[in-house]
């Protein structure tokens, strides 16, 4: 899967979330971050479990000594690493993933800022595939977050599009899922705060379309919303549904 977005538009912010949900759930995840160190991203994560607003814990960090000991209870049980700077090189990606106890999910934040030997473009073509190649050999589930290029400043309404992900075309290509990240407001600050759109730009297995969320910057949240999708998934929903009636 890719994620993509405009620079401080929650993407991180969401892969970080989904890395979290997911080990939530007793799976096993690697967070590995190119762009943000460990403890910023736990400063994130934190936030955003014990919904405590980020402007507070910077300037008022003393008074959540409580919240942060049962937030470090909450991190022992979970099975999520949170790395910084390894995995820049692909074969040092490799190299962690047989190390490590077996994923079951791996991000990968962001590949614009992937190493390599040769020109940028080379480099970060390699790492995709070879990124993909690991995905199936060793059955983990993948996410890549991407940058998009600016281009996106020109659009109509800034909507991202799924060919201005930023570097290359195989970003698209290989991936099975593309979701880019949409926040209107970061453009125009008369519109709702919490409204941002997901757009699901390629989606091998299902729809595609645009699906409505609710985000909490000073939380780095993010929550579904009653109705949340466009008509796109409504019909397909309804398409299913009466598929299902007719046995």
């Amino acid at each position: 899967m890719v994620l993509g977005g405009r620079p401080s538009t929650g993407k991180s912010s969401l892969a970080l979330q989904i890395a979290y949900d997911v080990a939530k759930q007793g799976f096993q995840v690697y967070f590995f971050s190119l762009e943000m160190s460990e403890e910023a991203l736990i400063e994130r994560l934190f936030c955003n479990v014990a919904r405590i607003k980020n402007y507070d814990l910077l300037y008022h960090h003393e008074r959540y000594v409580k919240e942060a000991m049962e937030f470090g209870e909450v991190l022992k049980d979970l099975k999520l690493v949170i790395t910084y700077n390894i995995g820049a090189k692909i074969e040092d990606l490799y190299q962690a993933i047989e190390d490590l106890p077996k994923a079951d999910l791996v991000v990968l934040d962001y590949i614009q800022a992937v190493r390599g030997i040769g020109d940028r473009l080379s480099v970060v073509n390699d790492y995709i595939l070879k990124f993909r190649h690991l995905c199936v050999e060793k059955n983990m589930a993948g996410i890549m977050v991407s940058q998009m290029n600016r281009g996106t400043e020109q659009n109509e309404g800034k909507m991202p599009q799924l060919y201005q992900l930023k570097s290359t075309g195989n970003l698209e290509e290989h991936s099975d899922c593309c979701l880019l990240c949409f926040w209107e407001h970061f453009y125009k600050p008369d519109v709702n705060i919490n409204d941002y759109d997901i757009i699901i730009g390629k989606q091998r297995n299902g729809v595609t379309g645009r699906v409505r969320v609710k985000f909490e910057p000073q939380y780095y949240s993010f929550e579904e919303v009653a109705h949340g999708s466009i008509s796109t998934f409504n019909k397909a929903k309804d398409i299913f549904n009466a598929e299902e009636i007719n046995g």
